[in-house]
């Protein structure tokens, strides 16, 4: 299954604001209980803000990208984390008995995405950078360097059986084992085992309800 690997440096300045928390004693009027109402005091929390801004740098290593949309996407990432530190040069003799898909997501839109998630990383590193007790990023300006990409074909089983006149598909992880897919579910088996799990939470609660009233 081909995956897009992205690394790259990043050097950012960022904007943004570092929140303070402080208390206020406010009081307020509740119902006596007598047809009045009396003054009862709790502590609010506030926030005062400050201006903040920083640099902060990070460098990213084997981002990954999925390659291919012929899959679903999402399922595909459930699939991880795959042990890329294992990743080995390619070699022809590798695929043989397989079969590989050919990637239809370019290297430059991969990219983007790879880009997308190092902002939000980005972002992350900007907060802690800032403190305090709460944090605003508004702006940040992200430099990138020493930018390599690799093409990777990661191992994975894919199974698809019928069932009701349906077909239902199952993703194995052939380096971890991890599984993903989908199963059929039976409407009157599931009626079945919640009526009986009733069942027996109604006999407990009625062996309770008699020993309490033996005793």
């Amino acid at each position: 299954m081909p995956h897009w690997t992205f690394d790259a440096h990043t050097e950012t300045d960022y904007a943004g604001q570092r929140g303070e928390h402080y208390w206020v004693t406010e009081t307020y009027q509740v119902p006596d209980g007598k047809g009045g109402t009396r003054t009862e005091t709790r502590q609010v929390q506030h926030t005062r803000w400050y201006p903040a801004s920083g640099h902060v740098a990070r460098s990213f290593d084997d981002v990954l990208v999925v390659g291919t949309r012929r899959l679903d996407p999402e399922r595909l990432e459930d699939m991880g984390p795959w042990p890329l530190a294992e990743a080995r040069p390619f070699q022809p003799e590798y695929l043989t008995g397989y079969s590989a898909l050919r990637y239809d997501v370019d290297p430059d839109e991969g990219a983007k995405d790879a880009r997308s998630r190092m902002r939000s990383v980005i972002k992350e590193d900007c907060r802690r950078d800032i403190g305090g007790d709460e944090q605003r990023v508004t702006d940040v300006d992200v430099t990138y360097s020493q930018a390599m990409f690799k093409l990777v074909l990661l191992p994975l089983w894919i199974a698809t059986y019928l069932y009701g006149g349906k077909s239902w598909q199952v993703l194995v992880n052939a380096n971890t084992g991890e599984v993903v897919g989908e199963r059929p579910w039976s409407v009157p088996k599931i009626v079945a085992a919640v009526l009986a799990g009733l069942l027996v939470f109604g006999i407990v609660v009625a062996m309770v309800m008699a020993g309490r009233g033996n005793g």
